[in-house]
């Protein structure tokens, strides 16, 4: 396991895929006596890595039927979740050279030419291992090309409106996406973006003259009409809406009439009604909202009554309620925050009373800093950031 995680840490990756198929692990080998315990092989080589790689991305790409109680593996997945938790980060289950899950009939003769594929035994299949998983901690893998596997493979346009479609329309904002094998058969790109596509809704939020929030949205799962619906019906949105997706989680901030910051949400995990709350209470927020995630933590920036760059923010960790603090003092700030999150750094920039792009930024290890970018006082609107490398 040092040896992996040195290898890990040396080339700068993000993680480990344990992709194991030796059924004779699960099975017993060929006469049941037993060749080595393969399920706790697993347990003890994906709890190993987590304590080499605390924080990195530790996946399994196990076959469907590795999940099954009533196959040959004896339920084999399901025991080594349970004993893994969250040191797997999510699950790239391959439908692919693994009948009767991935669409092909078993025993399906080569003399027939490729096997038909049935796009709802996928479909199927993926639901009843999402009872175990969690649909959020299970992908569906599938074959890129033709040639990419000896059963599975359905063609892009199949895959996306047979599959993907009716996935996301059974498990909304949580089915966990798609992994794709293998990388050789997409040079140019066109299965990642007909996936991407097929798997990211598109969203537009906007203030009504009657001041209420207004959400429109397409789906490509059900056939991409337009669909609108009210997030707010008070009346009392002022300005400066900001959005933050965070997780399946839709989050949208904005300032009320009242000079507060308020917050609505809609968690597909609870039904999916938009919830309402209050960031702020004190009646002096203005302006400029921007958001930032950092982790499970949800950030909001804003321009006060005071001139400064204030912020609030929520933290799972600490039970949730919200926190305030003053980011700048010196009363200066006007308009047009604009945030980055750069490794574990929080970065806001504004345009300041001076016409300069001005800089606060918290750092972990020595809290918040300012600086000045520019001193020429030409700054006028519309601040824009972009981490690069």
């Amino acid at each position: 396991m040092q040896k992996v995680a040195g290898y890990v840490t040396s080339n700068n990756l993000n993680g480990v895929d344990i992709d194991y198929e030796d059924d004779n692990g699960f099975t017993g080998g060929p006469d049941g006596t037993g060749v080595y315990d393969g399920i706790q092989f697993l347990i003890d080589l994906t709890n190993g890595l987590a304590r080499e790689l605390p924080g990195y991305i530790i996946t399994h790409a196990p076959a469907p039927g590795y999940f099954n109680a009533s196959d040959i593996y004896h339920n084999a997945y399901t025991q080594i979740l349970a004993k893994t938790g969250n040191n797997i980060s999510w699950f790239n289950c391959q439908y692919y050279n693994n009948p009767p899950y991935d669409g092909t009939a078993v025993g399906w003769p080569l003399k027939d030419g490729p096997p038909r594929v049935n796009p709802a035994d996928k479909v199927s299949s993926y639901s009843t291992i999402a009872e175990t998983t969690t649909a959020p901690k299970l992908l569906i893998g599938t074959p890129v090309g033709a040639g990419a596997a000896g059963s599975g493979y359905l063609p892009l346009d199949q895959f996306t409106s047979q599959v993907i479609g009716p996935l996301r329309q059974q498990h909304p904002g949580t089915f966990g996406g798609v992994m794709g094998w293998e990388f050789s058969y997409d040079q140019d790109g066109t299965w990642a973006d007909g996936v991407g596509l097929a798997l990211h809704q598109q969203h537009v939020f906007y203030v009504g003259r009657d001041g209420n929030v207004y959400h429109a949205y397409w789906d490509p799962a059900n056939g991409g009409p337009v669909n609108h619906d009210q997030w707010t019906s008070d009346g009392q949105v002022g300005t400066e809406l900001a959005t933050l997706l965070a997780g399946a989680q839709q989050h949208v901030f904005y300032v009320g009439r009242d000079g507060n910051v308020h917050h609505a949400y809609w968690d597909p995990a609870n039904g999916g009604p938009v919830n309402h709350e209050l960031w702020t209470s004190d009646g002096q927020a203005v302006s400029n909202l921007a958001t930032l995630l950092a982790g499970g933590q949800q950030h909001v920036f804003y321009v006060g009554r005071d001139g400064n760059v204030h912020h609030a923010y929520w933290d799972p960790a600490n039970g949730g309620p919200v926190n305030h603090e003053l980011w700048t003092t010196d009363g200066q700030a006007v308009s047009n925050l604009a945030t980055l999150l750069a490794g574990g750094q929080q970065h806001v920039f504004y345009v300041a009373a001076d016409g300069n792009v001005h800089h606060a930024y918290w750092d972990p290890a020595s809290g918040i800093h300012a600086d000045q970018w520019t001193s020429d006082g030409q700054a006028g609107t519309e601040l824009a950031t972009l981490l690069s490398g």
